[in-house]
């Protein structure tokens, strides 16, 4: 499907390293009212990444963007616009959208949940890797283990959460949750990281995880 010339230029508007106030008020006026839903989700979208990229240098914009996606998210009805809010605001990474999103975290709707838990991969709290980790290792949805663990690797793990990942090295079976788990792990490149890697390629019994594996620690 061929995009509209609006839905073409949000991200000209969104990716820059310093947006203006003008493309800040062009994006809220097409996530407020434009009349095709799609312009005004890509709108929303569009937001969330300009407010990510406004996080350090005008953290009081950022803010501003969070607060009317959060505004989205609390007046959703249904579950597609939660998802969409979340996805939104999941592009910016404050750490005040943490409160706001953990009730999702724990929402009976699979799809929800999965894309709470994606939402919060930029957010700079330690919680995080614990509650993504604690997610793909109890959480009985494959979408939605495979959504916290892909939301790993943009979360450094700690130490103390090593634990939770070497058990769900052992206990999980969905290559992709595997795959991401390990990705996360080389991309921490701590010490206990790697030998959690190697301990986990040694008693690697799946083929096409431990070939992965093997090529992450090669490269650390």
């Amino acid at each position: 499907m061929r995009l509209s010339k609006k839905q073409e230029l949000i991200p000209h508007l969104a990716f820059v390293d310093r947006p203006d106030a003008l493309s800040e008020v062009y994006l809220k006026e097409l996530a407020n009212s434009a009349a095709e839903p799609m312009i005004r989700e890509t709108a929303e979208l569009g937001l969330g990444i300009l407010a990510h990229q406004l996080r350090e240098q005008e953290p009081e914009r950022a803010r501003k963007i969070l607060i009317l996606l959060n505004d989205k998210l609390l007046s959703a009805t249904d579950a597609k616009s939660k998802i969409q809010a979340l996805s939104a605001m999941g592009n910016i990474g404050l750490l005040e959208q943490l409160d706001s999103t953990l009730p999702f975290t724990r929402d009976a709707d699979p799809k929800i949940r999965a894309a709470a838990l994606q939402s919060l991969r930029y957010v700079p709290a330690a919680e995080v890797s614990n509650l993504l980790a604690a997610a793909v290792e109890h959480d009985p949805e494959t979408r939605v283990r495979e959504e916290a663990s892909e939301a790993l690797t943009y979360v450094p793990p700690t130490d103390g959460d090593l634990t939770r990942y070497e058990t769900i090295l052992i206990s999980e079976t969905n290559i992709s949750v595997l795959k991401n788990v390990l990705r996360a792990l080389a991309n921490s490149g701590s010490p206990a990281a790697k030998t959690l890697m190697q301990k986990f390629l040694d008693n690697c019994g799946r083929t096409e995880v431990c070939g992965y594996a093997d090529s992450l620690i090669r490269g650390l």
